[in-house]
């Protein structure tokens, strides 16, 4: 009874929402900023981040029904999208805001976080907040803890963030087919006390694999598609291996001067381990699947377990040059899962 009054309670707040004057608000902003958009209450403002950049602020903000604390609010819009892996090489795929990976959040620890989700695909989808501790109704699973939200409808997730640690979020609807398409995003929950390092950098690095000519070379038309994978989970068909859905040399290189301190987040979307592996320089693993270690281990590679593996790292930047950093499989090097740590 009490998760049916949450969930009861949470529709209604969505639907006050599509009523109100903010909602209309960022909806017009929006649908000027273009590729989708995601917006953070701050300081009683709500930013809101186009995929080019582009910021406006919007002049409202969000506190409980109690009124003693603020919530941060973040829109998210599922759809679907031409992605570019490589110049010339484009797929259809689903994205949250037009991008993917989808934009990164990043809470603190018992933080009240409200995420608006709207549905523009031309199918039913929800998201699943992975390795965080949410009331039941919230947890995103089709048919079990909420219905799946339609095309064109919009739904309200609310929950505190916890635990703290490098998780996920993602579809949880025909997530087989959903997820090898697009829908999945970090989500970073900071510590409330612990103090973090006061890093100079920080990089957080998706990994994943893409069929899209059935384990032939890319293909230099617009018809190939995300997902349809082989029998062996990303083994047998896939034939693109990506950082932040690009390959390389399209992958964004990390821009580091010597001397900094670096973090590095790696998360793997694939079905495959990826042994990381950094040229000139050795690191500290600090954390696995969101745990903290004990201790940190010194490597200079690392393997990112399969299919929702993450690993934490850092390091100093001593060692000057274009830094090769990719996963050490051949045939995952040869596919584009590289990029470089350019130290000046």
């Amino acid at each position: 009874m009490k998760d049916q009054e949450y969930l009861r309670n949470n529709t209604r707040i969505a639907a006050m929402k599509e009523e109100s004057l903010s909602r209309r608000e960022f909806l017009k902003v929006s649908g000027q900023v273009g590729l989708g958009a995601l917006a953070l209450a701050v300081d009683g403002r709500a930013l809101l981040l186009g995929q080019e950049g582009t910021t406006q602020w919007l002049h409202h903000s969000f506190q409980s029904q109690s009124g003693a604390a603020w919530i941060r609010e973040i829109y998210l819009e599922a759809r679907e999208v031409d992605w570019e892996l490589a110049p010339g090489k484009i797929i259809k795929a689903m994205a949250y805001n037009g991008q993917i990976p989808g934009p990164e959040i990043r809470l603190k620890e018992g933080e009240r976080v409200r995420i608006v989700l709207k549905n523009t695909l031309p199918e039913p989808t929800t998201i699943h907040w992975h390795g965080v501790d949410v009331p039941n109704p919230m947890d995103g699973v089709p048919g079990i803890t909420q219905d799946p939200i339609r095309p064109g409808e919009t739904f309200v997730y609310e929950f505190e963030a916890r635990p703290a640690g490098t998780r996920w979020y993602h579809t949880h609807f025909q997530e087989h087919r959903q997820l090898d398409l697009g829908l999945y995003a970090p989500l970073i929950i900071e510590p409330a006390e612990e103090k973090e390092l006061a890093f100079d950098r920080e990089y957080t690095l998706v990994l994943d694999d893409w069929a899209t000519g059935i384990g032939h070379p890319l293909l230099s038309t617009r018809a190939g598609t995300a997902g349809r994978r082989g029998n062996m989970g990303g083994m047998m068909g896939s034939d693109v291996w990506t950082i932040n859905g690009k390959q390389y040399p399209k992958t964004e290189p990390l821009r580091l001067r010597k001397g900094d301190l670096v973090r590095v987040r790696f998360f793997n979307h694939s079905m495959e381990a990826h042994p990381m592996h950094l040229h000139g320089q050795s690191f500290k693993v600090l954390a696995v699947n969101g745990q903290g270690l004990p201790a940190p281990i010194v490597k200079d590679s690392v393997d990112v377990e399969a299919h929702m593996g993450s690993v934490d790292i850092e390091f100093i930047a001593h060692n000057p040059g274009d830094r090769f950093f990719h996963c050490h499989k051949p045939m995952h090097m040869r596919g584009g899962m590289v990029t470089l740590a350019k130290i000046g």
